[in-house]
């Protein structure tokens, strides 16, 4: 193994000759320092279902039937039609979806009402409040994994 005398992993390596087996190599055993880090990772969406995903549709449908197909002779014209067409679709998009961001702490299950519940504590700072959020988060819980443990068993063609 070649590693540079400067590397600060250069020392934290053993060589382990009593587990070499019939083998002449010896294992190297690298002692590899990961240090802990909060990767954020953020994307646009727009939820399922959501009043905000029938307004995206509805801006698409109302976009596209503004635009004007009847004189596509050309390339520029069916050129034109398609930066309209595609800025039609950036520009819903763009309205519409919110921006998420996953952390390590994130959890697939939370959902809009979890957050008002855990804003009006943090707001009032109530016993009610609080044991309101903790039964919020009961119902949300046992609906989503439900919900996944259906789709398992109907994926599974399983009861």
């Amino acid at each position: 193994m070649f590693m540079n005398p400067n590397n600060s992993g250069f020392n934290k390596h053993t060589l382990n000759p009593d587990i070499h087996l019939p083998s002449d190599h010896v294992p190297l055993i690298i002692e590899v320092g990961i240090k802990e880090e909060n990767i954020d990772y953020t994307f646009q969406a727009i939820k399922k279902d959501s009043k905000e995903e029938e307004a995206f549709i509805r801006d698409i449908l109302k976009g596209i039937k503004n635009i004007d197909t009847s004189k596509l002779k050309n390339q520029v014209d069916i050129q034109r039609c398609a930066t309209a067409l595609s800025t039609t679709f950036k520009d819903a998009w763009s309205v519409h979806s919110l921006t998420k961001r996953i952390t390590k702490h994130s959890k697939e299950w939370w959902n809009e009402q979890c957050t008002v519940c855990i804003n009006k504590y943090h707001k009032t700072d109530d016993i009610n409040s609080w044991k309101a959020f903790k039964s919020a988060i009961r119902n949300v819980k046992r609906t989503f994994f439900d919900q996944k443990i259906q789709e398992i068993a109907t994926s599974n063609k399983r009861p």
